[in-house]
C-alpha cells in the first residue's frame, strides 16, 4: 500500500496535478486477500494431482532422476558431440535439460521479466526518437503568442532588436469547427496560417502536397484529422471560423507531433496560406503569433527573458513566450510514468523469477546429491561442484534472455503505440535498444549466479560420507 501511494504521488507530480484523497476502496483489500489465498492453491493443484496419481511403488522408488531420462534425447546427443569444452561445462549443459517442465517454467518467468525490462527501455528510446524527429521538423527556437494582434512590421522590428535573434516569422492562428452534413458543429481544431514557403516547419508529408503561394481555400491537415476525424485528401469540407462559413479543399496531410494548440483537441490542426487567412479574417498587416530563430540555441531561456523585457518596453502584451525545447521536454516527461511503472513491474517479475530459479536449482541439487557425492569421492573438488551448478544457473539465465529478446520487440511496440495514442495521438518511431539487451543479459547472469551459488555452496560443504548415504 505504501509503495502504491508513493507511486501515485510521483505520477501526480510528473503530470502536474494534486491527489485529493488516497483512500483505498474496501474491494481492493478483498481482491488482494482472494488472490493471496487462491494463487498458491492453484499453483500447487497440478503437481499435487499428478503426485496423487502414481502408485506407492513408483513413489518409493523415485529418486528424482532415472537413467532412462538421460542420454536418449537430441539435446543430450548434441552435447555428447561437443568437443573442446571442459567437462564441468558439458555436465552443466546436460543437467540444465534434465527436468524440462521445471526448466520451461523458470525460463518463462525470467523471460517475462526480461521482456518487460527491455520493453520499458525500448519504449523510452522509441519515445525519445519520436520526439527528436518531431523536434527536427520544427526549425524555430521560440514561439510567442500575443494577447491581441499587433502590426507585423512593428512586432518584427521589436523582435529583431534583441541580440541573438536571427529570423522572425509572423503566423496567424484561429479556432475553426467543421460543419457536419446535418448542419451541426463537428470537431474543433486550430487553423494556422503560415507562409507557404516557410522554412520554420518541414513536417513529413503523409498524403498529397504542401501549401503553394497561389493557394486560397487549400487546407493541409495533420495526422490527427486524417486518422481521427475521418478527413482525407481531396475532401471538400465546410468550416466555421467565427461567424463565417466557408468551403475548403484538403490538399495534403502531414505528420505533426507535439503541437501546442488552442481549443478542445490539442492534437488536431490544419495549415493554410497565411495571407489568404489574414484577408478573409480581416487581419491583414497584423499578427498575434510569431516564430523566432536564434543563433544562441544553448541560451534560449536568456533570450526568452530578453524578449519579454523588450515586449514590455514596446507595449506588446504577450500571453506566452515558449522555447521549443520546453515543449519537447514536457512530452518526454510524460513517458516517465509509464517507463517507471514498467521497470517496477520488471523488477517484481525478475524477483519472482530469481526465486523460481533458486527453487529450481535447490531441487536440482537435492536430486543429484548422491551424484555429486560420487564425483567428489573420485576426485572432484568442492569448487568443481560449485562451478557445475553455477554454470547451470547461468545457462538457464541466458536461455531466458534469448526468449525475452523475442518477446520484447512486439511487447514494446504494443506498449509504445498505446502510450503514443494517449499522449501524442500517433504511433512511435520504434527502435530496439542494444543497451536494453546488454543490460538484461548482465542482470540475468547475476540472478543466475546468485540463485545457484547458495545451494551449490551448501552441497559442497557436506561431508562425502554423508552425501553418499543420502536417500
Amino acid at each position: 500500500m505504501w509503495a502504491g501511494r508513493a507511486f501515485a504521488v510521483f505520477t501526480a507530480k510528473i503530470l502536474n496535478f494534486n491527489i485529493t484523497s488516497d483512500f483505498i476502496p474496501h474491494w481492493v483489500y478483498a481482491v488482494q486477500i482472494l488472490v493471496g489465498l487462491s494463487v498458491p492453491l492453484l499453483a500447487a493443484a497440478i503437481p499435487v494431482y499428478r503426485g496423487s496419481r502414481i502408485t506407492v511403488q513408483q513413489a518409493i522408488s523415485d529418486y528424482g532422476i532415472n537413467k532412462n531420462q538421460f542420454g536418449t534425447n537430441r539435446i543430450d546427443m548434441l552435447v555428447s558431440r561437443m568437443s573442446g569444452t571442459g567437462r564441468p561445462l558439458l555436465l552443466s549443459l546436460r543437467n540444465t535439460f534434465r527436468q524440462r517442465s521445471r526448466l520451461l517454467f523458470t525460463i518463462g518467468i525470467l523471460a517475462v521479466g526480461g521482456a518487460t525490462f527491455m520493453s520499458a527501455i525500448n519504449v523510452g528510446e522509441s519515445w525519445s526518437n519520436t520526439i527528436d524527429v518531431a523536434m527536427n521538423a520544427r526549425h524555430y527556437d521560440i514561439e510567442v503568442k500575443f494577447s491581441q494582434p499587433y502590426p507585423v512590421e512593428y512586432v518584427e522590428k521589436t523582435v529583431l532588436d534583441v541580440p541573438g535573434i536571427s529570423e522572425v516569422e509572423s503566423w496567424e492562428q484561429i479556432l475553426a469547427a467543421r460543419i457536419n452534413s446535418d448542419g451541426t458543429d463537428g470537431i474543433s481544431f486550430t487553423l494556422t496560417g503560415v507562409p507557404p514557403a516557410t522554412d520554420m516547419i518541414t513536417f513529413p508529408i503523409i498524403e498529397g502536397r504542401w501549401l503553394q503561394s497561389n493557394d486560397t481555400n487549400a487546407l493541409v491537415i495533420n495526422h490527427e484529422l486524417l486518422e481521427g476525424a475521418g478527413m482525407k485528401v481531396g475532401d471538400r469540407i465546410m468550416l466555421k471560423t467565427g461567424n463565417k462559413e466557408m468551403e475548403w479543399t484538403v490538399v495534403g496531410a502531414v505528420r505533426e507531433i507535439g503541437a501546442r494548440r488552442r481549443g478542445q483537441n490539442i492534437a488536431a490542426s490544419a495549415y493554410v496560406n497565411r495571407d489568404y487567412l489574414a484577408r478573409i479574417t480581416g487581419m491583414e498587416g497584423t499578427t498575434a503569433d510569431i516564430r523566432i530563430k536564434t543563433d544562441q540555441h544553448a541560451a534560449l531561456r536568456i533570450v526568452s527573458g530578453q524578449l519579454e523585457q523588450q515586449f514590455d518596453s514596446a507595449g506588446l502584451h504577450r500571453i506566452s513566450v515558449n522555447p521549443s525545447t520546453e515543449r519537447m521536454q514536457e512530452l518526454k516527461d510524460h513517458l516517465v510514468v509509464i517507463q517507471m511503472f514498467l521497470l517496477l513491474m520488471a523488477a517484481l517479475v525478475a524477483a519472482v523469477g530469481g526465486l523460481a530459479l533458486a527453487s529450481t536449482m535447490s531441487i536440482n541439487v537435492m536430486e543429484r546429491t548422491r551424484e555429486f557425492g560420487i564425483m567428489r569421492a573420485i576426485g572432484a573438488s568442492s569448487d568443481d561442484v560449485l562451478q557445475i551448478v553455477v554454470i547451470e544457473g547461468i545457462v538457464i539465465g541466458i536461455l531466458s534472455w534469448l526468449v525475452a529478446i523475442v518477446l520484447a520487440w512486439p511487447l514494446g511496440v504494443i506498449i509504445g503505440d498505446f502510450a503514443g495514442n494517449i499522449f501524442i495521438r500517433a504511433r512511435l518511431e520504434n527502435v530496439f535498444s542494444p543497451v536494453a539487451m546488454a543490460g538484461w543479459l548482465v542482470l540475468v547472469i547475476l540472478i543466475g549466479i546468485i540463485a545457484s551459488a547458495y545451494p551449490a555452496w551448501r552441497e559442497a560443504r557436506l561431508p562425502v560420507q554423508q552425501v553418499l548415504a543420502y536417500e
